[in-house]
């Protein structure tokens, strides 16, 4: 068996010294709150914490709640819409206001469900972890969260937040993406082209304020033809940015995968870190060790 490359090992290769802690954190804000009830701007900079002191993990995604007793008053008047929630008491509330009211006095009572406890309808568990990459999508609550899966965190506890855009929040719509995840989840463009992923599709269509996509590859049927134009074609485009801006920000999660090029990495993370260093095509070949 291989051995497993980790970030250190990646970053030494490129004859760049790290030192305990991630070097570079994103200019993100995707709170989330540490086993120490600190909340930290992102994950990454729960990392670093982490680095220093291994006892503090990821409590939840979102800001800590403080619990004081200087709490604002409790509600005594609620509206009459129904959106039911479930208490940790196993008690329906008619919607959240009156499940606050209740709370107001009961510090231990938390919600576990957006639903009524009775409901059969079963909820996929909240995220509790998410991957390192760099991929921003913008929130209905005007934050920027790393990724999908940073969003989808926040979103678990509050059914009204929802992905607006996939670029960070105020980013204009001519901003050509740079760098791109190598995830493979296709897109058909109004070109009958199929490209890896939306973020491709943007990459190369970005000048083009009239080309859209739908979720999938393009049809088997269409009839490709080649025809001359005089039209300037489409921004070059490269899956890496500068070495120097290659992302830095990888966790430290152990969940080894197995490269196409027969290594084992600490993570998926990592695997895209050393291949933007590198300048090569590497993608994950099945999660778990080479063997």
């Amino acid at each position: 068996m291989s051995p497993t490359l980790t970030r250190e090992t990646v970053m030494s290769e490129a004859g760049i010294t790290t030192g305990p802690v991630p070097l570079v954190c994103p200019y993100l804000y995707a709170p989330v709150c540490g086993s120490d009830g600190i909340t930290y701007p992102n994950t990454c900079a729960l990392d670093a914490a982490a680095c220093k002191d291994p006892a503090i993990t990821l409590a939840y995604g979102g800001q800590c709640v403080a619990i004081t007793h200087e709490q604002k008053p409790c509600p005594d008047t609620c509206p009459f819409d129904y959106s039911p929630v479930c208490g940790s008491d196993g008690n329906t509330y008619a919607n959240k206001c009156t499940f606050e009211s209740s709370a107001c006095t009961d510090s231990s009572l938390h919600i576990v469900a957006y639903r009524s406890c009775d409901s059969s309808a079963a909820q996929p568990p909240c995220p509790q972890t998410c991957p390192g990459e760099y991929n921003p999508v913008c929130g209905s609550d005007g934050n920027t969260y790393g990724n999908l899966c940073a969003l989808q965190v926040v979103s678990c506890r509050d059914p009204s937040l929802r992905m607006t855009s996939r670029r960070e929040c105020g980013a204009p719509f001519n901003t050509c993406p740079d760098v791109c995840p190598d995830q493979e989840d296709p897109v058909c463009g109004s070109d009958g082209v199929t490209y890896r992923n939306e973020c491709v599709f943007q990459a190369a269509t970005c000048r083009d304020a009239t080309a859209t996509s739908t979720a999938g590859e393009c049809g088997t049927t269409t009839t490709t033809t080649t025809t001359t134009t005089t039209t300037p074609p489409p921004q070059s485009f490269t899956l890496f940015p500068p070495r120097p801006f290659c992302p830095n920000t990888c966790g430290r999660g152990f969940r080894p995968v197995c490269g196409s090029d027969g290594k084992t990495y600490y993570n998926r993370c990592l695997l895209m870190l050393r291949a933007c260093l590198k300048r090569r095509h590497l993608t994950v070949a099945y999660l778990g060790f080479c063997v």
